[in-house]
C-alpha cells in the first residue's frame, strides 16, 4: 500500500472516531406520573440535542407523565416551565438532565402549580404539522402574566421536523430564556424567533420585537408531529 493510500485510510478511519464520538444515545420512553419512570430503547439523538434528560409534567386535566428524552444542556438550569396556548392544552414540567448509568436514578420533583385564573388575558394559537387551533383570547393562570409568541422548526427526539407557530400565556422565567436565546418545554427541539410582552386585562395581539437572536426551544406536546 502506498503512502498516499495510507494517509487516506488513517484520515478515514479518524473522520470515523470523531463522528462515533460525537453522537449522541439516550434512553427514549413515555409513562405516566405514577409508574414513577419508564424503561425504552436507546436511540442516537438528532445533532440539536446534546445531553440525556429525564422530565416531569403536568396538565389540564389531569394528564401527567414522565419522559425520557435528547435534550440541550442549556435547558439544564431553566427549572419549572409552563405554558398555555388555549384548548386545554397548558402544561409545566422539570426537567433533569443526565447522561449513562445516571438517568436510570435521576428523577425531578415537580412543585405545586397554581393554575387559577388570574386577570390576565392573551392571544392563543397552535399551528402545527397535525394540530392546529385558530386565534382565540385566554385567561392566564397563576404566575403566567406574559404573553408569548414563537415560530421555528420544530424536531422531535427522533429526528422528525416540520414547522410550528404558537403563542399564549407564559411565566417571566419562560420570558428570560426567550430573551437568552433558549428556552425548554420538552421534547420538541424548536429553532426559530420568540418574543414576550406583559399580559394585559385588555386583549392585543403580540407583537414581533426586531433584532431577537435566533432561539432553540424544547416544547412539549402530545400526539404525532
Amino acid at each position: 500500500m502506498d503512502l498516499l493510500a495510507v494517509c487516506w485510510l488513517q484520515a478515514g478511519v479518524l473522520l470515523f472516531l470523531v463522528r462515533k464520538a460525537a453522537s449522541l444515545d439516550c434512553e427514549i420512553c413515555q409513562a405516566v406520573k405514577e409508574q414513577g419512570s419508564c424503561e425504552g430503547p436507546r436511540r442516537t439523538c438528532p445533532p440539536v440535542f446534546d445531553t440525556c434528560g429525564i422530565v416531569v409534567m403536568e396538565g389540564k386535566k389531569g394528564f401527567n407523565g414522565v419522559d425520557k428524552i435528547c435534550t440541550h444542556s442549556r435547558a439544564c438550569v431553566q427549572g419549572l416551565t409552563r405554558i398555555n396556548v388555549g384548548k386545554d392544552i397548558a402544561v409545566w414540567n422539570v426537567l433533569a438532565c443526565c447522561l449513562g448509568d445516571d438517568c436510570k436514578f435521576r428523577r425531578p420533583s415537580l412543585p405545586d402549580v397554581d393554575t387559577t385564573l388570574n386577570g390576565k388575558h392573551c392571544l392563543a394559537s397552535l399551528v402545527a404539522k397535525h394540530q392546529e387551533f385558530q386565534e382565540e383570547l385566554i385567561g392566564c393562570g397563576g404566575d403566567e402574566v406574559y404573553c408569548f409568541e414563537l415560530s421555528g422548526n420544530a424536531t422531535t427526539p427522533t429526528g422528525a421536523s416540520s414547522e410550528i407557530k404558537m403563542k399564549g400565556c407564559t411565566t417571566q422565567a419562560v420570558c428570560e430564556h426567550l430573551s437568552r436565546g433558549f428556552v425548554s418545554i420538552v421534547p420538541l427541539g424548536v429553532v426559530g424567533r420568540g418574543s414576550c410582552e406583559p399580559a394585559s386585562v385588555a386583549a392585543r395581539p403580540v407583537p414581533g420585537l426586531p433584532g431577537l437572536a435566533p432561539l432553540t426551544v424544547l416544547l412539549l406536546l402530545k400526539g404525532p408531529l
